[in-house]
């Protein structure tokens, strides 16, 4: 299979890049994507999907740090697993608008907590609310490029992060009440 992901790269310095990233990632993404589907015939699908993507775009991801890349080529392979779920279930998923808009939370209001509590509350994010934050505030990205790399629409970008930011600040009130919204 390899050698079919390599006949995408014309670049020997690309071919070289991602065969060390197919190397060292495959297992990685067969676990993000078994996470998510539960199947293993599935789950080869969409880790096969996620290499086709790596590959039709090794110069971008090529160019990543290491540890940056080993997490977007997971998340990559997470959210070609999420597609074919959603293709299997044959249902578009549906996401309810925000109840309350003026109960989301502003980014300043998690400066007041110790960044060790903050990782430790996003981290108990499931993984598309982990992979928004992740992506636009650690990484920076503009949310254009956020919703291209996760392949969803911009709009779904700013829903998740204003329900990202109320799962946040609900864990966060939760641990310690101390912390009064600004």
């Amino acid at each position: 299979m390899l050698a079919f992901y390599m006949s995408v790269i014309t670049e020997p310095e690309q071919k070289q890049t991602f065969g060390e990233i197919y190397a060292d990632s495959k297992n990685a993404l067969f676990r993000a994507a078994m996470g998510v589907l539960h199947n293993e015939h599935d789950a080869e699908d969409a880790v096969q999907e996620a290499f086709m993507y790596i590959a039709k775009n090794i110069n971008k991801i090529g160019a990543l740090a290491e540890a940056e890349r080993r997490s977007l080529v997971v998340i990559i392979a997470r959210n070609a697993a999420i597609d074919i779920y959603r293709k299997n279930r044959k249902e578009s998923e549906r996401t309810a608008p925000l109840t309350d808009i003026e109960a989301a939370v502003d980014v300043d209001y998690f400066e007041d907590f110790d960044y060790r509590e903050l990782r430790n509350a996003i981290s108990e994010l499931s993984p598309k609310y982990k992979d928004i934050i992740y992506l636009r505030y650690v990484k920076e990205m503009s949310v254009r490029k956020t919703a291209k790399i996760l392949n969803i629409s911009a709009d779904t970008v700013y829903k998740r992060i204003e329900r990202a930011k109320l799962l946040l600040k609900e864990k966060l009130h939760e641990r310690g009440g101390e912390y009064e919204e600004q």
